[in-house]
């Protein structure tokens, strides 16, 4: 057993990305899946493409995970409308927040 099966079956549970790259998907159509796993959850959807690549998989995997768990995904939900609301009322004192977490 290899230090990378856990983690390659984690991505194999989570996300068909890794499932694209072995039927011989190129890295363009796999980063444009994960941009497009993205760039719902951003209000400003074009930031995704400024994220770096070697994020990209790993954010679309982690977001795969949370959106598969039903709990996951209403906790996940309700905290970006938090955050966004608040941004609402006060972006400055919403990000200090967030980056204090």
């Amino acid at each position: 057993m290899s230090r990378f099966d856990r983690p390659i079956k984690g991505v194999r549970q989570y996300s068909p990305l890794l499932h694209l790259f072995e039927s011989g998907t190129d890295a363009a159509h796999l980063k444009a899946g994960c941009r497009s796993i993205l760039r719902p959850y951003f209000i400003h959807p074009e930031n995704v493409d400024l994220l770096p690549e070697d994020i990209l998989l790993g954010q679309a995997v982690n977001l795969g995970q949370v959106l598969a768990k039903p709990t996951a995904r209403e906790l996940f939900t309700r905290c970006l409308a938090v955050h966004r609301s608040a941004a609402e009322h006060n972006l400055a004192a919403a990000i200090e927040a967030c980056a204090k977490c």
